[in-house]
Parts: structure tokens; sequence; C-alpha cells
């Protein structure tokens, strides 16, 4: 058995507020290890960034300013296709959240 681990792989750090060129390419071999080790029987575990409003009043709102990853934001959401992946596995899956 496998886990994999998916670590903030969210709209704002691909391609918005601290996205950066090249991050998108990630999405398909995401998405596609996702499946694999789904259809093998093994796991993922995911961590998503979340700020609440707040955020800019927080030390690190202060020292990085740029509101990023809010809670329930389209930012916030898991990226592209792996999103797609991610919702699937979850409808049809033992799934512990």
């Amino acid at each position: 058995m496998r886990i994999t681990v998916l670590v903030d792989f969210q709209n704002d750090f691909v391609d918005k507020a601290l996205g950066f060129p090249g991050a998108e390419k990630l999405d398909a071999p995401i998405a596609a290890r996702l499946r694999e080790n789904f259809a093998n029987g093994d796991y993922f575990v995911q961590t998503n960034d979340t700020h609440g409003t707040d955020y800019m009043n927080t030390r690190e709102g202060k020292n990085l300013p740029v509101m990023h990853c809010g809670y329930g934001t389209h930012g916030w959401k898991t990226y592209g296709v792996t999103n797609d992946v991610i919702e699937d596995i979850i409808k049809h899956a033992r799934c512990y959240i």
C-alpha cells in the first residue's frame, strides 16, 4: 500500500495570487498518480493552506501581504483536473476527512 501526500496544490499557488509559470504543468501528472493509486487501493492525504478574513492582520500577513487561500474561495480550492479526481475519489471511496 502507498500513501501519496498532496501539499497545497491550490489555485492560488498555481495560477492566482502566488502562482508561477509552469506550475500548471504539474496538474496532469498529479491527477494521473492519484487515479492510479486509487485504482490500486492506495491512499492519499491532502493539505490545504487556509486563511481567514483576518489574514492581513496576522504575523504571516504582515510579512507576506498577499491575501491567498482564503477559506472557501476559488483560490483555496485544489487546482484543475486534480480537483476533479479528488472529488471523484471522495464520492466513490473509503474517505476519511
